[in-house]
């Protein structure tokens, strides 16, 4: 089901039960509406969840993402914007950039998508 959208994005799907704030979502999709008046609607489809991602998460965006594909939408881009949790230590902050590739990598694979831009 398709609403507009406001601020905050995440609001409700924080398993963390953190609180949600603002994001670049919103100010993404303006400037990508700004750019081209020609685009028509864009669909966010809101992923992000504070802390580790794993198998549950990302089984979450999947659904979330196959949902968008319903009735002809199409995913044209992911927008990604990390926080820090990855910097606690110095092994996960050593391994982010070949666990980072390798997330996108099966994204694509599994959205059927291997050329799909990531921001």
């Amino acid at each position: 089901m398709w609403k507009e959208a406001h601020e905050p994005l995440h609001g409700g799907i924080n398993a963390l039960n953190k609180h949600c704030g603002v994001g670049p979502g919103m100010s993404f999709a303006n400037l990508v509406l700004e750019g081209d008046h020609c685009i028509g609607v864009i669909g966010l489809v809101p992923c992000a969840i504070g802390g580790k991602w794993g198998s549950h998460l990302y089984k979450q965006l999947l659904k979330r993402a196959n949902a968008a594909l319903q009735d002809g939408g199409k995913i044209r881009a992911i927008l990604w914007c990390k926080g820090e949790s990855d910097s606690l230590d110095e092994i996960s902050a050593t391994m982010y950039k070949m666990r980072l590739i390798e997330f996108f990598l099966h994204i694509r694979g599994d959205l059927a998508s291997p050329a799909l831009p990531t921001l």
